[in-house]
């Protein structure tokens, strides 16, 4: 089953997964955590609450996604617009006190990609408390994600905190 599911997420073949996840169930047959990474991997890709449920289903079954997985799928969300999956990802790190820098840039990237500039600004307060200093193009997002927001508090501690420093935006 597995390695079905495998081939299914490799060429995007959404129904194909769907049959042999169905085909699993009437079986009785319990899938494992690669099958249902595969599945999660698969899903994430469009914009479902599947996504959620599978998420949920994995740690329910007592496998717990590590923070690889989780930033692959956070980035994921950005192209699919699935925010809910992201923070839904996001909060799961936190709460095992495994977010980790690169996942506040990914994070920070799926707000912007959905226009969620404020909540992409709220991560900086984040990123500080853990002691991390953003890069330039961390600062050069921010500024930019400050504007659009109008949250010209935030641009100006950035502004002071840069003094006139090379900041850049991708």
């Amino acid at each position: 089953v597995t390695a079905l599911l495998e081939f299914a997420f490799q060429t995007d073949d959404f129904k194909f997964a769907r049959d042999v996840e169905q085909v699993a169930v009437d079986q009785g047959t319990a899938l494992n955590q690669e099958a249902l990474e595969a599945i999660l991997k698969l899903s994430v890709k469009i914009d479902n609450a599947k996504s959620i449920e599978l998420f949920q289903r994995m740690q329910s079954a007592g496998f717990m996604p590590c923070e690889g997985l989780c930033r692959y799928l956070i980035a994921r969300c950005a192209d699919s617009r699935n925010v809910q999956l992201a923070e839904y990802a996001a909060e799961y790190l936190r709460g095992r006190q495994e977010m980790t820098f690169p996942c506040y840039k990914t994070l920070m990237k799926v707000y912007a990609y959905n226009g969620c500039y404020n909540k992409a600004c709220d991560l900086y307060n984040e990123i500080k408390k853990h002691g991390w200093e953003p890069d330039a193009v961390m600062y050069g997002s921010l500024m930019k994600f400050a504007v659009k927001a109008g949250r010209t508090d935030l641009a100006h501690e950035l502004a002071e905190k840069l003094q006139g420093g090379c900041i850049r935006n991708y």
